[in-house]
């Protein structure tokens, strides 16, 4: 697939994120809990795998991961079928504080849903 191609089935993948409720994961790379989610471990494994022609970077520090940089942890979000990810590098997922992470999580998820004043309810509440 061109890159062309790719940006526009990633833009129809959008569109179908935002048009439903989006479950989002926040999880180590090593969770055992992935054993468990095939969606989201393939999801992983396309990341990874795209990486060298996407160029993804840190949702924190906006280091560009590469051979030497790998994410630490991911943010998942899932709708319809559809799963984004994106990375934590190593350094900030390790020293970062939570308040940081969390304010670099609520960014690329309104990135994500195309809705920089969205709002985003707990699961637990």
């Amino acid at each position: 697939m061109t890159s062309r191609q790719q940006r526009r089935a990633d833009t129809a993948s959008l569109r179908k994120l935002r048009s439903n409720v989006v479950v989002t994961h926040l999880i180590g790379a090593g969770d055992r809990r992935l054993a468990r989610a095939p969606s989201l471990r393939d999801a992983i494994s396309n990341f990874h795998y795209t990486a060298p022609t996407r160029g993804p970077i840190c949702i924190c520090c906006r280091t560009k991961f590469g051979s030497t940089v790998r994410p630490a942890a991911f943010l998942l979000g899932v709708s319809g079928g559809v799963v984004s990810t994106s990375g934590v590098c190593n350094r900030c997922w390790r020293s970062a504080p939570d308040v940081e992470i969390e304010a670099a999580v609520l960014r690329t998820l309104r990135k994500l849903i195309g809705s920089p004043s969205a709002h985003f309810e707990d699961a637990a509440s």
